[in-house]
């Protein structure tokens, strides 16, 4: 059964799934660093078998909850 993510006009897209090079490369990060953010459960992925993979979306919007500026919120 494929998963699938609805547009706000009804189509259908695919999910978009990175993997933790593609992830670290996106944030400027190292891969160590998500590795770490991944042990302290500060990064949201997918784990399938041995393979780790990461909704592009779901990072992103995760991310937006934890960004800081001026020391609040946003």
């Amino acid at each position: 059964m494929k998963m699938q993510n609805t547009t706000s006009n009804g189509g259908l897209l695919p999910p978009t799934y990175a993997t933790k090079i593609e992830i670290a490369a996106m944030l400027q990060l190292t891969p160590r660093t998500i590795d770490l953010w991944m042990k302290k459960r500060r990064i949201p992925y997918l784990k399938i078998g041995r393979c780790v993979r990461f909704d592009i979306a779901d990072v992103k919007a995760y991310l937006a909850s934890k960004c800081r500026i001026d020391g609040q919120l946003q």
